[in-house]
């Protein structure tokens, strides 16, 4: 993981209780992405990006 967005994470974490208090729970930090990477140029790279599915049971509520 790269430093900068560990050092984000990091902030997060300790910042939670003060400034998000009715935050429970943060998900998704610690998942691994199976083959994920970090794209430098997206635009130059679009292939690269990570495309939400077409699934109706995704959707927020």
């Amino acid at each position: 993981m790269d430093e900068k967005v560990k050092a984000q994470i990091a902030m997060l974490v300790q910042a939670k209780g003060e400034k998000l208090p009715t935050l429970k729970t943060i998900e998704g930090i610690d998942t691994h992405i199976p083959h994920g990477r970090t794209v430098e140029d997206p635009d130059a790279h679009p292939e690269l990006l990570w495309e939400r599915p077409n699934d109706p049971s995704l959707d927020f509520r």
